[in-house]
Protein backbone atom coordinates (compact mmCIF):
# COMPACT_ATOMS: atom_id res chain seq x y z
CA UNK A 1 0.00 0.00 0.00
CA UNK A 2 1.21 3.47 -0.79
CA UNK A 3 1.96 5.79 2.07
CA UNK A 4 -0.55 8.54 2.74
CA UNK A 5 0.51 11.65 0.91
CA UNK A 6 -1.00 15.07 0.55
CA UNK A 7 -2.06 15.63 -3.05
CA UNK A 8 -2.02 19.23 -4.25
CA UNK A 9 -5.11 19.14 -6.45
CA UNK A 10 -4.76 22.79 -7.45
CA UNK A 11 -1.23 22.31 -8.78
CA UNK A 12 -2.15 19.12 -10.62
CA UNK A 13 -5.17 20.81 -12.18
CA UNK A 14 -3.06 23.75 -13.37
CA UNK A 15 -0.43 21.36 -14.72
CA UNK A 16 -3.08 19.39 -16.64
CA UNK A 17 -4.61 22.59 -18.01
CA UNK A 18 -1.25 23.77 -19.30
CA UNK A 19 -0.62 20.43 -21.05
CA UNK A 20 -4.02 20.33 -22.76
CA UNK A 21 -3.59 23.90 -24.00
CA UNK A 22 -0.48 22.71 -25.82
CA UNK A 23 -2.62 20.18 -27.68
CA UNK A 24 -5.01 22.65 -29.24
CA UNK A 25 -5.27 26.16 -30.62
CA UNK A 26 -6.25 29.36 -28.81
CA UNK A 27 -9.18 30.69 -30.84
CA UNK A 28 -12.32 31.69 -28.94
CA UNK A 29 -14.27 28.55 -29.82
CA UNK A 30 -11.39 26.32 -28.78
CA UNK A 31 -10.83 28.24 -25.56
CA UNK A 32 -14.51 27.83 -24.66
CA UNK A 33 -14.27 24.10 -25.23
CA UNK A 34 -11.01 23.89 -23.29
CA UNK A 35 -12.69 25.70 -20.41
CA UNK A 36 -15.33 22.96 -20.25
CA UNK A 37 -12.67 20.26 -20.51
CA UNK A 38 -10.60 21.82 -17.72
CA UNK A 39 -13.65 22.13 -15.51
CA UNK A 40 -14.37 18.42 -15.99
CA UNK A 41 -10.71 17.60 -15.27
CA UNK A 42 -10.69 19.61 -12.02
CA UNK A 43 -13.81 17.80 -10.79
CA UNK A 44 -12.28 14.44 -11.77
CA UNK A 45 -9.07 15.28 -9.91
CA UNK A 46 -10.94 16.28 -6.76
CA UNK A 47 -12.96 13.06 -6.84
CA UNK A 48 -9.87 10.95 -7.59
CA UNK A 49 -7.98 12.16 -4.53
CA UNK A 50 -10.43 10.62 -2.05
CA UNK A 51 -12.05 7.26 -1.32
CA UNK A 52 -15.48 7.14 0.31
CA UNK A 53 -17.31 3.84 -0.03
CA UNK A 54 -20.88 3.41 1.06
CA UNK A 55 -21.29 3.78 4.79
CA UNK A 56 -18.10 5.77 5.37
CA UNK A 57 -18.86 8.83 7.46
CA UNK A 58 -15.94 10.72 5.92
CA UNK A 59 -13.64 10.26 2.94
CA UNK A 60 -10.11 8.87 3.18
CA UNK A 61 -7.21 10.05 1.08
CA UNK A 62 -6.70 7.49 -1.63
CA UNK A 63 -3.00 7.07 -0.75
CA UNK A 64 -3.89 6.01 2.80
CA UNK A 65 -6.07 3.03 1.91
CA UNK A 66 -5.77 2.10 -1.78
CA UNK A 67 -4.34 -1.32 -2.59
CA UNK A 68 -2.92 -1.41 -6.15
CA UNK A 69 -4.93 -4.15 -7.88
CA UNK A 70 -3.45 -6.35 -10.56
CA UNK A 71 -5.16 -7.33 -13.78
CA UNK A 72 -5.87 -10.81 -15.08
CA UNK A 73 -5.73 -11.61 -18.78
CA UNK A 74 -5.02 -14.42 -21.21
CA UNK A 75 -1.36 -13.52 -21.33
CA UNK A 76 1.07 -13.15 -18.46
CA UNK A 77 3.43 -10.21 -18.34
CA UNK A 78 4.85 -10.52 -14.85
CA UNK A 79 7.34 -13.29 -14.33
CA UNK A 80 6.08 -16.01 -12.02
CA UNK A 81 2.43 -14.93 -12.04
CA UNK A 82 0.65 -16.56 -14.95
CA UNK A 83 -1.96 -14.42 -16.63
CA UNK A 84 -1.45 -11.41 -14.35
CA UNK A 85 -0.18 -7.94 -15.07
CA UNK A 86 -0.74 -4.41 -13.84
CA UNK A 87 -1.76 -1.28 -15.63
CA UNK A 88 1.70 0.29 -15.40
CA UNK A 89 3.21 -2.62 -17.32
CA UNK A 90 0.52 -2.13 -19.95
CA UNK A 91 1.53 1.51 -20.15
CA UNK A 92 5.17 0.58 -20.65
CA UNK A 93 4.19 -1.79 -23.43
CA UNK A 94 1.79 0.79 -24.89
CA UNK A 95 -1.14 -1.61 -24.76
CA UNK A 96 -4.77 -0.50 -24.73
CA UNK A 97 -7.16 -2.39 -22.48
CA UNK A 98 -10.78 -2.96 -21.54
CA UNK A 99 -10.98 -3.71 -17.83
CA UNK A 100 -13.93 -5.76 -16.60
CA UNK A 101 -15.06 -6.36 -13.04
CA UNK A 102 -18.22 -6.78 -11.02
CA UNK A 103 -19.83 -4.01 -8.99
CA UNK A 104 -17.71 -2.66 -6.18
CA UNK A 105 -14.52 -4.35 -7.37
CA UNK A 106 -12.62 -1.08 -7.74
CA UNK A 107 -12.76 -0.17 -11.43
CA UNK A 108 -13.30 3.53 -10.83
CA UNK A 109 -10.81 3.67 -7.98
CA UNK A 110 -8.17 2.08 -10.19
CA UNK A 111 -8.60 4.81 -12.83
CA UNK A 112 -8.62 7.51 -10.14
CA UNK A 113 -5.34 6.19 -8.76
CA UNK A 114 -3.86 5.91 -12.24
CA UNK A 115 -4.86 9.49 -13.08
CA UNK A 116 -3.06 10.87 -10.03
CA UNK A 117 0.02 8.77 -10.72
CA UNK A 118 0.24 9.75 -14.39
CA UNK A 119 -0.03 13.45 -13.65
CA UNK A 120 3.34 13.20 -11.90
CA UNK A 121 4.95 11.92 -15.11
CA UNK A 122 6.21 14.51 -17.58
CA UNK A 123 5.82 12.26 -20.63
CA UNK A 124 2.09 11.58 -20.19
CA UNK A 125 -1.08 13.65 -20.53
CA UNK A 126 -3.89 11.79 -18.75
CA UNK A 127 -7.59 12.63 -18.98
CA UNK A 128 -10.39 10.91 -17.06
CA UNK A 129 -13.91 10.70 -18.52
CA UNK A 130 -16.60 9.44 -16.14
CA UNK A 131 -19.20 8.36 -18.67
CA UNK A 132 -22.08 8.55 -16.19
CA UNK A 133 -21.60 12.31 -15.78
CA UNK A 134 -23.47 14.79 -17.94
CA UNK A 135 -22.12 15.35 -21.49
CA UNK A 136 -19.12 13.07 -20.86
CA UNK A 137 -19.69 10.98 -24.00
CA UNK A 138 -20.08 14.08 -26.16
CA UNK A 139 -16.94 15.68 -24.76
CA UNK A 140 -14.94 12.48 -25.25
CA UNK A 141 -16.03 12.39 -28.90
CA UNK A 142 -15.18 16.04 -29.36
CA UNK A 143 -11.76 15.58 -27.78
CA UNK A 144 -10.86 12.74 -30.15
CA UNK A 145 -12.33 14.54 -33.16
CA UNK A 146 -10.15 17.56 -32.45
CA UNK A 147 -7.08 15.35 -32.20
CA UNK A 148 -8.02 13.73 -35.50
CA UNK A 149 -8.35 17.16 -37.10
CA UNK A 150 -4.64 17.70 -36.51
CA UNK A 151 -4.73 19.83 -33.39
CA UNK A 152 -1.87 17.95 -31.76
CA UNK A 153 0.82 20.54 -32.45
CA UNK A 154 3.78 21.54 -30.36
CA UNK A 155 3.65 18.52 -28.07
CA UNK A 156 6.81 16.41 -27.71
CA UNK A 157 6.74 13.14 -29.65
CA UNK A 158 7.45 11.10 -26.52
CA UNK A 159 4.46 12.60 -24.70
CA UNK A 160 1.60 10.07 -24.71
CA UNK A 161 -2.08 10.91 -24.24
CA UNK A 162 -3.77 8.46 -21.88
CA UNK A 163 -7.57 8.31 -21.98
CA UNK A 164 -9.11 6.84 -18.84
CA UNK A 165 -12.75 6.07 -19.63
CA UNK A 166 -14.91 4.80 -16.77
CA UNK A 167 -18.34 3.19 -16.73
CA UNK A 168 -19.08 1.79 -20.19
CA UNK A 169 -21.93 -0.25 -18.69
CA UNK A 170 -23.49 2.83 -17.10
CA UNK A 171 -24.61 4.43 -20.37
CA UNK A 172 -27.17 3.35 -22.95
CA UNK A 173 -26.50 1.29 -26.05
CA UNK A 174 -26.27 4.24 -28.44
CA UNK A 175 -23.77 6.00 -26.20
CA UNK A 176 -21.69 2.82 -25.87
CA UNK A 177 -21.37 2.61 -29.65
CA UNK A 178 -20.36 6.26 -29.74
CA UNK A 179 -17.66 5.67 -27.12
CA UNK A 180 -16.38 2.65 -29.05
CA UNK A 181 -16.17 4.70 -32.25
CA UNK A 182 -14.27 7.45 -30.44
CA UNK A 183 -11.73 5.02 -28.98
CA UNK A 184 -11.27 3.27 -32.33
CA UNK A 185 -10.51 6.64 -33.91
CA UNK A 186 -8.20 7.58 -31.04
CA UNK A 187 -6.19 4.39 -31.47
CA UNK A 188 -5.84 5.03 -35.21
CA UNK A 189 -4.08 8.33 -34.43
CA UNK A 190 -1.21 6.54 -32.59
CA UNK A 191 -0.91 9.32 -30.03
CA UNK A 192 -1.42 7.29 -26.85
CA UNK A 193 -3.44 4.57 -25.18
CA UNK A 194 -6.83 4.13 -23.57
CA UNK A 195 -8.17 2.14 -20.64
CA UNK A 196 -11.90 1.53 -20.56
CA UNK A 197 -13.76 0.00 -17.59
CA UNK A 198 -16.97 -2.01 -17.85
CA UNK A 199 -18.99 -4.28 -15.61
CA UNK A 200 -18.66 -8.02 -16.20
CA UNK A 201 -20.99 -9.83 -18.64
CA UNK A 202 -21.62 -6.72 -20.75
CA UNK A 203 -20.73 -6.60 -24.44
CA UNK A 204 -18.26 -4.00 -25.73
CA UNK A 205 -19.33 -3.04 -29.23
CA UNK A 206 -16.85 -3.28 -32.12
CA UNK A 207 -13.84 -2.28 -30.02
CA UNK A 208 -10.99 -4.72 -30.58
CA UNK A 209 -8.69 -4.47 -27.56
CA UNK A 210 -7.17 -6.75 -24.97
CA UNK A 211 -9.63 -7.69 -22.25
CA UNK A 212 -8.61 -7.84 -18.61
CA UNK A 213 -10.33 -8.47 -15.30
CA UNK A 214 -9.52 -6.82 -12.04
CA UNK A 215 -7.80 -9.40 -9.91
CA UNK A 216 -9.35 -10.12 -6.56
CA UNK A 217 -7.66 -9.02 -3.35
CA UNK A 218 -4.96 -11.38 -2.21
CA UNK A 219 -4.86 -12.30 1.46
CA UNK A 220 -2.14 -9.71 1.97
CA UNK A 221 -4.18 -7.05 0.14
CA UNK A 222 -7.17 -7.76 2.38
CA UNK A 223 -5.04 -7.67 5.51
CA UNK A 224 -3.53 -4.31 4.58
CA UNK A 225 -6.93 -2.90 3.63
CA UNK A 226 -8.56 -3.84 6.94
CA UNK A 227 -5.54 -2.56 8.87
CA UNK A 228 -5.64 0.75 6.97
CA UNK A 229 -9.39 1.07 7.51
CA UNK A 230 -9.03 0.56 11.24
CA UNK A 231 -6.20 3.10 11.41
CA UNK A 232 -8.08 5.74 9.40
CA UNK A 233 -11.18 5.39 11.54
CA UNK A 234 -9.30 4.95 14.82
CA UNK A 235 -11.23 1.75 15.61
CA UNK A 236 -10.09 -1.64 16.88
CA UNK A 237 -10.34 -4.38 14.26
CA UNK A 238 -8.07 -7.40 14.40
CA UNK A 239 -7.49 -7.83 10.66
CA UNK A 240 -6.17 -11.39 10.85
CA UNK A 241 -8.95 -12.53 13.15
CA UNK A 242 -11.58 -10.99 10.89
CA UNK A 243 -10.21 -12.67 7.77
CA UNK A 244 -9.94 -16.03 9.55
CA UNK A 245 -13.55 -15.65 10.65
CA UNK A 246 -14.65 -15.03 7.09
CA UNK A 247 -12.77 -18.14 5.99
CA UNK A 248 -14.38 -20.34 8.64
CA UNK A 249 -17.88 -19.05 7.82
CA UNK A 250 -17.44 -19.70 4.11
CA UNK A 251 -17.45 -15.96 3.38
CA UNK A 252 -13.83 -15.61 2.33
CA UNK A 253 -15.01 -14.36 -1.07
CA UNK A 254 -16.05 -11.10 0.59
CA UNK A 255 -12.48 -10.56 1.74
CA UNK A 256 -11.44 -10.39 -1.93
CA UNK A 257 -14.07 -7.75 -2.80
CA UNK A 258 -13.20 -4.12 -1.88
CA UNK A 259 -16.78 -2.89 -1.42
CA UNK A 260 -17.92 -5.94 0.52
CA UNK A 261 -14.83 -5.83 2.70
CA UNK A 262 -15.56 -2.18 3.45
CA UNK A 263 -19.12 -3.04 4.44
CA UNK A 264 -17.86 -5.84 6.68
CA UNK A 265 -15.44 -3.42 8.33
CA UNK A 266 -18.35 -1.06 8.95
CA UNK A 267 -20.30 -3.95 10.46
CA UNK A 268 -17.40 -4.86 12.75
CA UNK A 269 -17.39 -1.32 14.17
CA UNK A 270 -21.12 -1.57 14.92
CA UNK A 271 -23.15 -3.16 17.69
CA UNK A 272 -24.35 -5.90 15.31
CA UNK A 273 -21.15 -7.65 14.18
CA UNK A 274 -22.68 -10.97 13.03
CA UNK A 275 -21.66 -11.83 9.48
CA UNK A 276 -24.31 -12.40 6.80
CA UNK A 277 -24.34 -15.35 4.38
CA UNK A 278 -24.08 -13.74 0.92
CA UNK A 279 -23.55 -10.46 -0.88
CA UNK A 280 -27.20 -9.40 -1.08
CA UNK A 281 -27.77 -10.15 2.59
CA UNK A 282 -24.56 -8.30 3.34
CA UNK A 283 -25.95 -5.17 1.68
CA UNK A 284 -29.17 -5.48 3.64
CA UNK A 285 -27.35 -6.08 6.91
CA UNK A 286 -25.04 -3.15 6.24
CA UNK A 287 -27.97 -0.80 5.77
CA UNK A 288 -29.77 -2.14 8.83
CA UNK A 289 -26.61 -1.72 10.89
CA UNK A 290 -25.88 1.76 9.60
CA UNK A 291 -29.43 2.85 10.37
CA UNK A 292 -29.11 1.53 13.91
CA UNK A 293 -25.70 3.12 14.40
CA UNK A 294 -26.81 6.54 13.27
CA UNK A 295 -30.08 6.47 15.25
CA UNK A 296 -28.19 5.50 18.37
CA UNK A 297 -25.45 8.01 17.56
CA UNK A 298 -22.67 5.43 17.60
CA UNK A 299 -19.27 6.22 16.19
CA UNK A 300 -19.73 9.83 15.11
CA UNK A 301 -22.26 11.85 17.07
CA UNK A 302 -24.91 13.19 14.74
CA UNK A 303 -27.83 15.25 16.02
CA UNK A 304 -30.81 15.36 13.73
CA UNK A 305 -33.06 18.40 13.60
CA UNK A 306 -35.93 16.52 11.98
CA UNK A 307 -38.18 13.76 13.43
CA UNK A 308 -37.32 11.06 10.88
CA UNK A 309 -35.76 7.84 12.17
CA UNK A 310 -33.21 5.65 10.42
CA UNK A 311 -35.75 3.17 9.02
CA UNK A 312 -37.71 5.97 7.38
CA UNK A 313 -34.53 7.45 5.94
CA UNK A 314 -33.73 4.11 4.29
CA UNK A 315 -37.34 3.95 3.09
CA UNK A 316 -36.90 7.36 1.50
CA UNK A 317 -33.68 6.21 -0.16
CA UNK A 318 -35.45 3.13 -1.51
CA UNK A 319 -38.24 5.16 -3.07
CA UNK A 320 -35.81 7.64 -4.63
CA UNK A 321 -33.68 4.78 -5.99
CA UNK A 322 -36.73 3.12 -7.53
CA UNK A 323 -37.85 6.33 -9.23
CA UNK A 324 -34.38 7.28 -10.48
CA UNK A 325 -33.61 5.35 -13.68
CA UNK A 326 -30.01 6.55 -13.79
CA UNK A 327 -27.38 7.29 -11.18
CA UNK A 328 -27.94 11.04 -11.56
CA UNK A 329 -31.14 13.08 -11.41
CA UNK A 330 -31.95 16.76 -11.21
CA UNK A 331 -32.26 18.17 -7.70
CA UNK A 332 -35.84 19.24 -8.46
CA UNK A 333 -36.82 15.63 -9.26
CA UNK A 334 -35.14 14.17 -6.18
CA UNK A 335 -36.77 16.77 -3.95
CA UNK A 336 -40.16 15.96 -5.51
CA UNK A 337 -39.67 12.24 -4.74
CA UNK A 338 -38.72 13.16 -1.17
CA UNK A 339 -41.71 15.47 -0.68
CA UNK A 340 -44.05 12.71 -1.84
CA UNK A 341 -42.45 10.29 0.62
CA UNK A 342 -42.90 12.81 3.44
CA UNK A 343 -46.52 13.27 2.41
CA UNK A 344 -47.08 9.52 2.81
CA UNK A 345 -45.63 9.63 6.34
CA UNK A 346 -48.36 12.11 7.41
CA UNK A 347 -46.26 13.66 10.16
CA UNK A 348 -47.74 16.49 12.19
CA UNK A 349 -44.51 18.46 11.95
CA UNK A 350 -43.60 19.63 8.49
CA UNK A 351 -40.21 18.34 7.36
CA UNK A 352 -38.20 20.18 4.73
CA UNK A 353 -37.27 17.82 1.87
CA UNK A 354 -33.94 19.54 1.28
CA UNK A 355 -32.96 19.18 4.89
CA UNK A 356 -33.84 15.48 4.92
CA UNK A 357 -31.80 14.92 1.76
CA UNK A 358 -28.87 16.81 3.24
CA UNK A 359 -28.88 14.66 6.37
CA UNK A 360 -29.20 11.46 4.31
CA UNK A 361 -26.11 12.53 2.37
CA UNK A 362 -24.23 13.38 5.55
CA UNK A 363 -25.18 10.24 7.44
CA UNK A 364 -24.98 7.54 4.76
CA UNK A 365 -22.94 8.89 1.85
CA UNK A 366 -25.12 6.85 -0.51
CA UNK A 367 -27.13 9.59 -2.22
CA UNK A 368 -25.04 12.74 -2.50
CA UNK A 369 -25.13 16.15 -4.21
CA UNK A 370 -23.47 16.26 -7.62
CA UNK A 371 -22.21 19.10 -9.76
CA UNK A 372 -24.82 21.35 -11.36
CA UNK A 373 -27.83 21.08 -9.03
CA UNK A 374 -28.04 17.31 -9.33
CA UNK A 375 -28.04 14.34 -6.99
CA UNK A 376 -26.43 10.99 -7.62
CA UNK A 377 -26.04 7.58 -6.03
CA UNK A 378 -22.41 7.00 -5.12
CA UNK A 379 -22.42 3.41 -6.34
CA UNK A 380 -24.57 1.63 -8.88
CA UNK A 381 -24.84 -1.62 -6.91
CA UNK A 382 -26.29 0.24 -3.91
CA UNK A 383 -28.69 2.10 -6.18
CA UNK A 384 -29.81 -1.14 -7.85
CA UNK A 385 -30.19 -2.93 -4.53
CA UNK A 386 -32.39 -0.23 -3.01
CA UNK A 387 -34.53 0.07 -6.14
CA UNK A 388 -34.99 -3.70 -6.30
CA UNK A 389 -35.86 -3.93 -2.63
CA UNK A 390 -38.52 -1.25 -3.05
CA UNK A 391 -39.97 -2.94 -6.16
CA UNK A 392 -40.26 -6.34 -4.47
CA UNK A 393 -41.54 -5.08 -1.12
CA UNK A 394 -44.20 -2.94 -2.80
CA UNK A 395 -45.25 -5.66 -5.23
CA UNK A 396 -44.13 -3.75 -8.32
CA UNK A 397 -41.78 -6.42 -9.69
CA UNK A 398 -42.95 -8.82 -12.41
CA UNK A 399 -40.12 -10.65 -14.26
CA UNK A 400 -42.35 -11.12 -17.31
CA UNK A 401 -42.49 -7.33 -17.75
CA UNK A 402 -38.74 -6.69 -17.46
CA UNK A 403 -37.38 -5.14 -20.65
CA UNK A 404 -33.70 -4.88 -19.66
CA UNK A 405 -32.10 -7.55 -17.51
CA UNK A 406 -29.69 -5.36 -15.60
CA UNK A 407 -28.53 -5.47 -11.98
CA UNK A 408 -31.74 -3.90 -10.71
CA UNK A 409 -33.78 -6.71 -12.27
CA UNK A 410 -31.29 -9.30 -11.04
CA UNK A 411 -31.48 -8.05 -7.46
CA UNK A 412 -35.27 -8.06 -7.68
CA UNK A 413 -35.22 -11.73 -8.64
CA UNK A 414 -32.75 -12.41 -5.82
CA UNK A 415 -35.08 -10.80 -3.29
CA UNK A 416 -38.03 -12.91 -4.44
CA UNK A 417 -39.05 -15.93 -2.38
CA UNK A 418 -38.71 -18.18 -5.44
CA UNK A 419 -36.35 -17.05 -8.20
CA UNK A 420 -37.18 -19.85 -10.65
CA UNK A 421 -39.42 -17.92 -13.06
CA UNK A 422 -37.18 -14.84 -13.01
CA UNK A 423 -34.05 -16.85 -13.79
CA UNK A 424 -35.81 -18.72 -16.62
CA UNK A 425 -37.06 -15.48 -18.22
CA UNK A 426 -33.66 -13.79 -17.85
CA UNK A 427 -31.92 -16.71 -19.56
CA UNK A 428 -34.45 -16.65 -22.38
CA UNK A 429 -34.48 -12.90 -23.06
CA UNK A 430 -30.92 -11.74 -22.38
CA UNK A 431 -27.88 -12.59 -24.49
CA UNK A 432 -25.60 -12.12 -21.47
CA UNK A 433 -26.01 -14.04 -18.21
CA UNK A 434 -25.43 -11.16 -15.79
CA UNK A 435 -28.80 -11.49 -14.04
CA UNK A 436 -28.55 -15.29 -13.90
CA UNK A 437 -25.07 -15.29 -12.37
CA UNK A 438 -26.10 -12.64 -9.84
CA UNK A 439 -28.79 -15.04 -8.64
CA UNK A 440 -26.30 -17.88 -8.35
CA UNK A 441 -23.84 -15.67 -6.50
CA UNK A 442 -26.50 -14.76 -3.95
CA UNK A 443 -27.61 -18.39 -3.52
CA UNK A 444 -31.26 -17.65 -4.19
CA UNK A 445 -33.93 -20.38 -3.85
CA UNK A 446 -34.88 -21.88 -7.23
CA UNK A 447 -35.88 -25.16 -8.87
CA UNK A 448 -32.57 -26.56 -10.23
CA UNK A 449 -34.27 -28.96 -12.67
CA UNK A 450 -36.35 -26.24 -14.34
CA UNK A 451 -33.50 -23.72 -14.46
CA UNK A 452 -31.17 -26.37 -15.91
CA UNK A 453 -33.51 -26.72 -18.87
CA UNK A 454 -33.49 -22.92 -19.28
CA UNK A 455 -29.67 -22.84 -19.23
CA UNK A 456 -29.59 -25.41 -22.03
CA UNK A 457 -32.11 -23.42 -24.08
CA UNK A 458 -30.08 -20.24 -23.53
CA UNK A 459 -26.93 -21.84 -24.94
CA UNK A 460 -28.90 -23.28 -27.86
CA UNK A 461 -30.49 -19.92 -28.63
CA UNK A 462 -27.53 -17.56 -28.29
CA UNK A 463 -24.61 -19.98 -28.88
CA UNK A 464 -21.98 -18.00 -26.90
CA UNK A 465 -19.29 -20.63 -27.29
CA UNK A 466 -16.62 -22.34 -29.39
CA UNK A 467 -17.21 -26.04 -30.13
CA UNK A 468 -14.48 -28.20 -31.75
CA UNK A 469 -14.90 -32.02 -31.82
CA UNK A 470 -12.02 -34.30 -32.81
CA UNK A 471 -12.67 -37.99 -32.33
CA UNK A 472 -13.16 -38.61 -28.63
CA UNK A 473 -11.71 -35.22 -27.80
CA UNK A 474 -14.05 -32.24 -27.59
CA UNK A 475 -12.80 -28.67 -27.03
CA UNK A 476 -15.22 -25.99 -25.87
CA UNK A 477 -14.63 -22.36 -24.89
CA UNK A 478 -17.09 -19.77 -23.60
CA UNK A 479 -17.07 -16.46 -21.76
CA UNK A 480 -20.30 -17.50 -20.01
CA UNK A 481 -18.85 -20.09 -17.66
CA UNK A 482 -21.03 -19.83 -14.56
CA UNK A 483 -20.22 -23.29 -13.17
CA UNK A 484 -18.09 -22.10 -10.24
CA UNK A 485 -21.16 -20.37 -8.80
CA UNK A 486 -23.44 -23.42 -9.13
CA UNK A 487 -24.25 -25.73 -6.24
CA UNK A 488 -23.46 -29.45 -6.47
CA UNK A 489 -27.15 -30.20 -6.86
CA UNK A 490 -27.48 -27.70 -9.70
CA UNK A 491 -24.42 -29.15 -11.44
CA UNK A 492 -25.98 -32.62 -11.23
CA UNK A 493 -29.21 -31.32 -12.74
CA UNK A 494 -27.27 -29.67 -15.57
CA UNK A 495 -25.66 -33.03 -16.36
CA UNK A 496 -29.04 -34.75 -16.37
CA UNK A 497 -30.71 -32.06 -18.51
CA UNK A 498 -27.87 -32.09 -21.06
CA UNK A 499 -27.92 -35.88 -21.41
CA UNK A 500 -31.67 -36.38 -21.52
CA UNK A 501 -32.13 -33.62 -24.12
CA UNK A 502 -29.19 -34.79 -26.26
CA UNK A 503 -30.41 -35.14 -29.88
CA UNK A 504 -30.49 -38.64 -31.35
CA UNK A 505 -31.36 -40.25 -34.64
CA UNK A 506 -32.70 -37.79 -37.21
CA UNK A 507 -32.16 -34.85 -34.84
CA UNK A 508 -28.39 -35.39 -34.94
CA UNK A 509 -28.06 -34.89 -38.71
CA UNK A 510 -27.59 -31.15 -38.32
CA UNK A 511 -23.98 -30.10 -37.74
CA UNK A 512 -24.81 -27.98 -34.71
CA UNK A 513 -27.15 -30.47 -33.03
CA UNK A 514 -26.04 -31.25 -29.51
CA UNK A 515 -23.36 -28.56 -29.37
CA UNK A 516 -25.10 -26.63 -26.60
CA UNK A 517 -25.60 -29.86 -24.69
CA UNK A 518 -21.88 -30.58 -24.99
CA UNK A 519 -20.94 -27.15 -23.68
CA UNK A 520 -23.24 -27.21 -20.65
CA UNK A 521 -22.29 -30.80 -19.87
CA UNK A 522 -18.56 -30.04 -20.13
CA UNK A 523 -18.83 -27.05 -17.79
CA UNK A 524 -20.74 -29.10 -15.21
CA UNK A 525 -18.45 -32.13 -15.41
CA UNK A 526 -15.31 -30.01 -15.12
CA UNK A 527 -16.63 -28.26 -12.03
CA UNK A 528 -17.64 -31.56 -10.43
CA UNK A 529 -14.14 -32.91 -11.06
CA UNK A 530 -12.57 -29.82 -9.48
CA UNK A 531 -14.71 -30.33 -6.39
CA UNK A 532 -13.98 -34.03 -6.18
CA UNK A 533 -17.69 -34.89 -6.50
CA UNK A 534 -18.97 -38.12 -8.07
CA UNK A 535 -22.25 -38.98 -9.79
CA UNK A 536 -23.56 -42.22 -8.33
CA UNK A 537 -26.84 -42.49 -10.24
CA UNK A 538 -26.55 -45.65 -12.38
CA UNK A 539 -29.28 -44.48 -14.78
CA UNK A 540 -27.37 -41.30 -15.53
CA UNK A 541 -24.19 -43.32 -16.07
CA UNK A 542 -25.95 -45.55 -18.59
CA UNK A 543 -27.36 -42.51 -20.35
CA UNK A 544 -23.92 -40.93 -20.58
CA UNK A 545 -22.52 -44.13 -22.13
CA UNK A 546 -25.42 -44.30 -24.56
CA UNK A 547 -24.65 -40.76 -25.74
CA UNK A 548 -20.84 -40.88 -25.87
CA UNK A 549 -20.27 -44.66 -26.13
CA UNK A 550 -17.12 -44.59 -23.98
CA UNK A 551 -16.08 -43.33 -20.55
CA UNK A 552 -12.89 -42.13 -22.23
CA UNK A 553 -14.66 -39.25 -23.95
CA UNK A 554 -12.52 -36.18 -23.16
CA UNK A 555 -13.80 -32.64 -22.62
CA UNK A 556 -11.36 -29.74 -22.80
CA UNK A 557 -12.65 -26.50 -21.35
CA UNK A 558 -10.81 -23.42 -22.58
CA UNK A 559 -8.12 -22.92 -25.20
CA UNK A 560 -5.47 -20.68 -23.63
CA UNK A 561 -5.68 -22.16 -20.14
CA UNK A 562 -7.32 -25.55 -20.72
CA UNK A 563 -8.85 -27.83 -18.11
CA UNK A 564 -9.62 -31.41 -19.12
CA UNK A 565 -12.05 -33.98 -17.73
CA UNK A 566 -12.81 -37.52 -18.88
CA UNK A 567 -16.40 -38.60 -18.79
CA UNK A 568 -15.61 -41.57 -16.53
CA UNK A 569 -13.80 -39.46 -13.94
CA UNK A 570 -16.99 -38.04 -12.45
CA UNK A 571 -19.01 -41.27 -12.39
CA UNK A 572 -18.62 -43.92 -9.70
CA UNK A 573 -18.75 -47.23 -11.54
CA UNK A 574 -16.19 -50.03 -10.96
CA UNK A 575 -16.81 -51.61 -14.38
CA UNK A 576 -15.61 -48.57 -16.33
CA UNK A 577 -12.06 -48.88 -17.62
CA UNK A 578 -10.29 -45.49 -17.84
CA UNK A 579 -7.39 -45.29 -20.25
CA UNK A 580 -4.24 -43.38 -19.18
CA UNK A 581 -3.78 -39.88 -20.51
CA UNK A 582 -1.77 -39.52 -23.70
Amino acid sequence: MSEGVSIDIGSLASYLEERTRRLFGKDSETLDWLSRLHRRSKIALEQAAWVQCVGMERPIRIGEIYQPIQLEGKEGYRSGVRGRTDVFLLLEQQRDGVIFAGPGRGKTTLLNWLLLQLLTRKDHTALLFLLRTEDAVQELREFVDRLAAGSKTGIPRQDHIILLVDGYDEIDEGQRKSVSEALILFRSLSVGNFYLTCRSFYDVYDLKADHYRLATFTDEDSFRFVTAFARCYACKIDARQLLNSLQKRGLNDFATHPLMLTLICMLKTSTLPELPQNSLHLLKRAFDTLTFRWDEQKGVIRRSRIPIDGEDRVGCLMRIAYQMNGLIAAQEQVEAYTRYFLKLLQRKINVDARQLLQEIAQWYGVLVPADGDKWQFAHRSIHDYLAARFAVEKGHFDPAKVRVWNSRAAYSVCLSHDATSGMIIALDRAHDIHAFTECLYNKVPFDPAEVSKAVLLHFKKYRPFLHQPHGRWLTIDTDQDFSSLASDRFLMELVVASLYAYPRGGDSSQSFAGTANDVVLALALAQLKQRGALIRDVHVEKLALAVFESPDQMFQIGVDNPFCVRLGEVFQHPGWRILPAD
